[in-house]
């Protein structure tokens, strides 16, 4: 976690209003980043209201209240009395606080002013006002180079690692940024505004695509600064079927063939799964009931339902009619895993290994994970234990998983281990 974050927004975007259609692409990009902290002047009017010397309050975003700086660089920009002030604040800041990010981004051919050279900060040229595809490319390298920079603050005064991932939200609210957790990753833009739906024309292998880029890139970071062995405290604020795909990138905790100084949570101050540090119970851990079901034997794959410490009382008669009625599932059985116990609070990660092993060993002891057959998962349960089972993908063969949507009752295909594997593959291509 960052100690002591005063910043107000993590990114304040200083720019000439004749150049606001281009900049407009390049906020809406970092504001599906970031949320409400980008600070940029006319989304922002509330922070000036009652203010008596604009000019100063002005000076104080770019010059305090905001960790790092995007100026966009042109002609008209050199000419504005408020884009001065800005600049001025900038400068006098860089030659004061190393740990700020400058970055540059050049509209037309207008040299730097020369201030701003005997200073760190980062350059970027626009060649072609109408390309998107350069408009993300500049904004992935800022990312990046945030990302890179909040985690070396964090290695330099040794502090545990928290990164947050939200795709869900309440009705009508977006995901937000948490300042004081070292990354977010934000995932509304895919989303509707009942915070869980997909919102046309996305599809969930879209979804995947941007988480698994950031992850992947958070991952890298994470080795390069060689931060592998500190604890690594993540926030699952997510669809139940990316929680199954990121512990499927992140790795095996089980055999430790992830980082094991994890711990996994579905919101900051929910239960924490610490894998970390395994504490052993006095007396042997409870595990889910499993009840068998016939199935309409049209095929050899099977359903699994797991009701583990959520999900409806009905869950399983629900998902039976969906498979029969909805979706006309041919399928050999139903196992049914239900769990209301609460999880051993002194022993939370322990308990969670144990039961994802639990799950694993009766899927393959029924006859579930042998050449041709495929699982249909249907879960109503913990993002972390969804981590921890796609952490085991291996062992449970091929998979399609579906979610629930509270506010409509209902469930829909979301990810299958195809999907999973193939954006795995492109990224190591």
């Amino acid at each position: 976690m960052i100690a002591e974050n005063n910043y107000d927004y993590e990114l304040a975007i200083s720019y000439a209003r004749e150049d606001e259609k281009v900049v407009e692409r390049f906020a809406s990009e970092f504001q599906n980043i970031f949320a409400d902290r980008v600070f940029l002047d006319k989304s922002k009017i509330y922070e000036f209201a009652g203010v008596k010397d604009f000019e100063g309050a002005l000076a104080s975003i770019y010059g305090m209240k905001a960790r790092s700086v995007v100026i966009f660089y042109s002609k008209k920009y050199e000419e504005k009395h408020f884009t001065v002030i800005e600049f001025n604040a900038v400068i006098e800041r860089l030659q004061k606080d190393k740990k700020l990010l400058c970055f540059i981004v050049s509209i037309g051919d207008v040299p730097v002013n020369e201030a701003i050279k005997k200073n760190h900060y980062f350059s970027y040229f626009i060649k072609n006002l109408d390309r998107d595809e350069q408009c993300k490319k500049i904004v992935a390298a800022i990312k990046e180079t945030m990302m890179h920079n909040n985690l070396l603050q964090a290695k330099q005064i040794d502090q545990d690692i928290d990164l947050k991932i939200q795709s869900i939200t309440s009705p009508n609210n977006r995901p937000s940024w948490e300042k004081n957790y070292n990354w977010c990753i934000l995932l509304g833009e895919f989303m509707e505004t009942d915070g869980r739906r997909l919102k046309a024309p996305y599809a969930w292998p879209d979804v995947l695509a941007s988480l698994g880029k950031d992850f992947a890139n958070f991952k890298k970071h994470i080795y390069k600064l060689g931060l592998d062995e500190i604890k690594i405290n993540i926030i699952l604020n997510c669809h139940l079927s990316l929680a199954y795909a990121l512990g499927r990138w992140y790795g095996d905790i089980i055999e430790k063939r992830g980082n094991p100084n994890l711990v996994l949570q579905g919101t900051k101050n929910g239960t924490k799964f610490d894998f970390s540090r395994i504490v052993l119970p006095d007396t042997p851990l409870p595990m889910p009931e499993i009840k068998v079901l016939d199935g309409n034997k049209g095929s050899n794959d099977t359903v699994v339902i797991l009701k583990i410490c959520s999900g409806n009382e009905d869950m399983d008669f629900q998902v039976k009619y969906y498979c029969d009625n909805v979706i006309h599932l041919d399928y050999d059985q139903i196992l049914y895993f239900k769990y209301n116990a609460r999880i051993a609070e002194k022993a939370a990660g322990k308990h969670l290994k144990e039961i994802a092993e639990f799950i694993i060993q009766q899927i393959s002891d029924k006859g579930s994970k042998l050449p041709g057959r495929k699982i249909h998962l249907f879960a109503g349960t913990m993002a972390a234990l969804m981590f921890v089972l796609g952490g085991r993908s291996r062992y449970l063969g091929p998979v399609q998983l579906y979610e629930y949507n509270f506010n409509t009752q209902e469930y829909t295909p979301s990810l299958c281990t195809d999907n999973i594997f193939c954006w795995e593959r492109e990224s190591h291509a």
